[in-house]
């Protein structure tokens, strides 16, 4: 088994245990501090909601992920993340036949209120559910005073099974001291990363099969002809994953001159095994290396010469992704107009890819508040804004809608920004508001199927 899924494993019985009923002898904990090493965010996020949406669980979560830097805020931020999976959870249960009471989410104004309104969330779930689990996974710590109060106020209210409250470690002593029950999520990187190398090593092969059907070699010509791409040996395969892989390796371990090297040696591996698309996404990769070492021109060089491949080719995605590439060299020397015009080739080609021509007109407008033009980057990212309202809120959430909002509120001059920055506002706050109503309702659907 790989060491990711291990880790999982081992954190779910974690979070089992610390939810289950304490054995004799034993008090109930009520929180407990999240140690993460090996994972990023988004990763833990997806290992509690793995949790959640499993049959055995019977505790609702509602996960806190917003930075913690200004207490108002946050606090219109957690009001719409309770009261969206308050009404999730009651929109599953109607859905399934059961019809429970609404909760309507008061105001807050305090972090105490904020407290008290999830434990009242978690009292009235005891009817139906065990309880309510309460995650703070804040992206940013930016005032350690208020989050200190934040975790205070929840620890007043906490009680097991009712309302167990989860807060990611941050490494301090006093809340270490405060929360003295962990629960980690680990994930060995170096053991990972070999696993992914040799799938196939001795500890982790399954069991050997010697009955495995193998193409002739007129089959293997005529599936090539039908797919439009070679089908590699086992053999030049594995040498392409480690070649690629160890280029990865070197890079992630700050090594960049070698993996701009390796990546090199496997850009030219894939050309003489006449994989186009692999060629061009090392050629790529190149230049990703070569702008890391702030050698600009042959990033530019490497990432031109992905996209003329991927151009050639029909690999429209991949071309995007040079011109990406391509567009952030640009502005960081200062080539303000090329970059525009790499980010507009780019917006041009996501066709059916809304998040990413929405992303391009965002980096526009960046580029002219680099070069020093509020007006035209303003106009930009309204634009952009307009775009994320017109589609679908599930589709809005794969937007940097929340970005734009940021960039307008920033930009925007000083004479105007008292007038316009609370519309601006509203604006992300309606479009939050839309992603979370659809994103409980999708969330109940994948529960209910």
């Amino acid at each position: 088994m790989n060491p990711l899924t291990l880790g999982i494993y081992a954190f779910h019985e974690q979070l089992r245990l610390l939810l289950s009923e304490p054995p004799p002898g034993r008090p109930p904990t009520a929180m407990a501090r999240l140690v993460v090493d090996g994972v990023d965010d988004t990763q833990l996020l997806q290992t509690i909601r793995l949790y959640e949406n499993a049959d055995t669980n019977l505790h609702s979560f509602t996960l806190h992920t917003d930075a913690i830097a200004n207490e108002r805020a946050f606090l219109a931020g957690a009001r719409r993340q309770l009261q969206g999976d308050a009404d999730a959870v009651r929109a599953c249960f109607k859905r399934a036949g059961e019809e429970i009471a609404k909760y309507d989410v008061p105001e807050l104004q305090t972090l105490d209120a904020f407290a008290n309104a999830a434990a009242s969330i978690a009292s009235a779930s005891t009817d139906y559910l065990d309880g309510l689990v309460v995650g703070l996974l804040p992206a940013e710590l930016g005032d350690a005073a208020l989050w200190q109060r934040l975790v205070q106020s929840l620890a007043g209210v906490a009680k097991h099974p009712r309302l167990v409250v989860l807060v990611k470690d941050d490494g301090s002593d006093w809340m270490k001291r405060a929360i003295l029950h962990e629960v980690t999520l680990r994930v060995d990187q170096k053991a990972l990363w070999k696993h992914l190398r040799d799938p196939k090593g001795p500890n982790q092969a399954g069991p050997r099969r010697d009955d495995v059907p193998k193409l002739t070699p007129a089959a293997r010509l005529e599936l090539e002809k039908t797919n439009g791409q070679r089908i590699l040996t086992e053999e030049s395969g594995e040498v392409l994953r480690h070649l690629i892989m160890d280029a990865g390796q070197a890079f992630a371990e700050g090594q960049l001159e070698v993996a701009a090297k390796r990546f090199r040696l496997a850009r030219t591996y894939c050309q003489m095994l006449g994989l186009q698309a692999e060629r061009a996404t090392c050629a790529i990769a190149v230049g990703t290396a070569r702008f890391a070492l702030g050698q600009r021109e042959l990033a530019l060089k490497a990432y031109e010469e992905g996209r003329a491949i991927a151009e050639e080719h029909g690999l429209g995605r991949i071309e995007m992704q040079a011109l990406l590439g391509i567009a952030s060299t640009h502005a960081t020397m200062g080539a303000f107009s090329k970059a525009r015009d790499a980010y507009a080739r780019c917006r041009a080609a996501a066709v059916e890819l809304p998040g990413m021509q929405v992303e391009c007109l965002r980096s526009i407008g960046q580029t002219f508040a680099l070069e020093k033009r509020p007006g035209d980057a303003v106009s930009t990212w309204l634009d952009a804004l307009a775009e994320v309202e017109a589609l679908a809120p599930l589709e809005r959430a794969q937007t940097p809608y929340k970005a734009i909002v940021d960039h307008l509120a920033e930009e925007l001059p000083r004479a105007a920004r008292a007038h316009e920055v609370s519309g601006v506002r509203g604006r992300g706050q309606a479009i939050e508001a839309s992603i979370q109503s659809a994103a409980g309702d999708a969330r109940d659907q994948e529960l209910l199927s």
